[in-house]
Formats: C-alpha cells, sequence, structure tokens
C-alpha cells in the first residue's frame, strides 16, 4: 500500500509530466495516457474537496492541469478523433450517440472546468488559510465523478473502435495535428527523449 505522501507525491507527478511526445505516433495511446492524467486529476480533486485544509501544491498542479493540458486534450477529441470517426461509422447510431453524448459532456466539462479555476484561483489568493467553501467542494466531487464515468465510456468504446476503424494514414494525420496543438514537431519527436 502506498503511502499518504509517497501517494500525494505520485500524484502530482502523474499531473505535471505530459505523455512522451514520442507517443504521439500513437496517437490513441497518447490520447489513453491522457486519460489516466486525467483520472489522476479526479483523484487530486477529490483529495482537495476532502482536505480539512488546502494543499497548494495540490491545487496549483490542478490549476496548472486545468488551464493547460485538459483544454487540449478536448480539442484533441473535438476537432479530430471524433469528426473522423464520424466519417468512418457513419452508419453505426449507437456509437454516433455515444459521440454525441460525450461532446454535450464536454461543453459541461467546459464549463464546470472554468468554474473549478475560478473557485481554485480565489482559494491561493486569500489572506487567510485558504479554504474551500461547501459549495466549491461539491463542484469537485461532482465534476470529478462525471469525468470519471466519461473516461470510461471513451476507454471501453471510443479508443477500442479507433483502433480497429482508423487507418495508418489518419494515425499519422491525428498525430501531427495533436502534435501541432502542443508545439511539438513530431518528427523530432523520438523515443530517445
Amino acid at each position: 500500500m502506498i503511502l499518504g505522501g509517497e501517494h500525494r507525491e505520485l500524484e502530482l507527478e502523474a499531473l505535471r509530466e505530459a505523455p512522451p511526445p514520442s507517443l504521439l505516433h500513437d496517437p490513441i495511446e497518447y490520447i489513453f495516457a491522457d486519460h489516466f492524467r486525467q483520472r489522476t486529476l479526479c483523484n487530486v480533486l477529490d483529495m482537495i474537496a476532502g482536505a480539512d485544509e488546502v494543499d497548494s501544491d495540490l491545487v496549483e498542479a490542478s490549476l496548472a492541469f486545468l488551464k493547460g493540458d485538459f483544454g487540449v486534450h478536448v480539442l484533441d477529441e473535438e476537432l479530430d478523433l471524433f469528426p473522423l470517426l464520424q466519417k468512418l461509422v457513419q452508419t453505426d447510431t449507437e456509437f454516433l450517440d455515444v459521440l454525441k453524448r460525450l461532446h454535450q459532456e464536454h461543453d459541461q466539462d467546459r464549463i464546470d472546468a472554468s468554474r473549478i479555476v475560478q473557485a481554485l484561483e480565489d482559494c491561493l489568493t486569500d489572506k487567510n488559510p485558504p479554504k474551500l467553501g461547501s459549495e466549491t467542494k461539491a463542484l469537485l466531487q461532482r465534476f470529478a465523478a462525471n469525468e470519471r464515468q466519461h473516461l470510461m465510456t471513451e476507454n471501453a468504446i471510443v479508443l477500442p473502435i479507433a483502433r480497429t476503424q482508423l487507418s495508418q494514414t489518419d494515425l499519422v494525420d491525428l498525430g501531427a495535428k495533436m502534435a501541432k496543438r502542443r508545439g511539438i514537431r513530431l518528427e523530432e519527436a523520438v523515443d530517445a527523449e
């Protein structure tokens, strides 16, 4: 069993470290690795909500992830992966319904993430010992629970279908778009990082 301090440090490291750029050569695996980081965010938000005192390192790591990597990941899916899959599986109405529901969840996630960022930033600028109100704690817990469900759907349904339906050309194109979004030159993203 991991001790509390070790667990906390592992969570912080996972939030702060993006998947290696070389993984963009396999963009579905990159997305899967980013999902791990999002689950970590959920754990951290639950830790923040459940604590009596605010852990500023956890709050700062959560803020950095929500303000940067989280939004980029949603764009990967909304602008590239989902539209590509919609074209490839036009006749699978059940799968198209899943994508539609995920799109709606992304819209709500953006709203909730914005509210969380504001609440956590306010908390850090508080001159008194920072505290979170019960409404903010409930928001963090609700967001974490919703995001876990969202990630389960993507990992169990969307990514397996992407692995079987996307051609090598599709994957190269997807990886290139994801790399560009992150300011990474894909041709320079090699395993020797």
